[in-house]
């Protein structure tokens, strides 16, 4: 009789107790998947976005540490981004570092969005097309698909032609948020959130 006794209680778990357990671990993981995958889609965004921002200031001390002009370029079609710098010798544009990719699911744009960051633009665009002519030059050519901001020898922005212009900006969305760089004529950076729902950018 104690034996009987003994073997019952060393037995397993019945099935009906593991189908609760792994009822409740599926209930679980399908609660966490979307908050990963939110915050995995943030992850990225936020990354490329922090990157364009080290990009543009990187470009920015180029410039003036080399007397020379740099650019921070986006590609609007092939997803890449990049410095380049006026190369006085070759009088050509030179990729400085090399090119990046941005993050899956993340591309250049604003999607929805259709106001700028508060104090920044007059009207939503991405930064002017990039020149591929030397700076100043009287009569530019534009890429198709590219977009720069360009700083002179003194870290200021500058358009094609050499005059100082604050309206240079750099947005990507996932299509859930969009994520923005902006430079102002003096030269002031900012990076900048906005929820696709939302109205009003966030400084970051």
């Amino acid at each position: 009789m104690m034996n009987g006794m003994h073997k019952n209680r060393q037995r397993g778990f019945s099935m009906i107790e593991l189908l609760i357990v792994t009822l409740i671990a599926l209930v679980i993981a399908a609660m966490a998947v979307p908050g990963f995958q939110s915050i995995e889609r943030y992850l990225r965004i936020a990354g490329d976005c922090r990157n364009i921002f080290s990009i543009t200031a990187q470009a920015k001390m180029q410039a003036a540490s080399q007397f020379t002009h740099a650019r921070a370029r986006v590609g609007l079609a092939s997803n890449m981004y990049g410095i380049e710098i006026w190369d006085k010798a070759s009088n050509q544009w030179s990729p400085v570092g090399g090119r990046q990719t941005f993050s899956q699911g993340v591309t250049p744009g604003f999607g929805t969005v259709a106001n700028p960051p508060l104090n920044t633009q007059v009207t939503l665009a991405q930064a002017p097309l990039c020149v591929t002519t030397a700076p100043g030059s009287a009569s530019p050519s534009t890429t198709p698909n590219d977009v720069c901001i360009e700083f002179n020898s003194r870290g200021i922005p500058v358009d094609y032609s050499g005059t100082p212009a604050g309206n240079g900006a750099f947005y990507v969305t996932d299509g859930n948020s969009v994520y923005g760089v902006t430079v102002s004529v003096s030269g002031l950076i900012q990076s900048w959130y906005i929820n696709k729902n939302d109205t009003n950018w966030q400084r970051r």
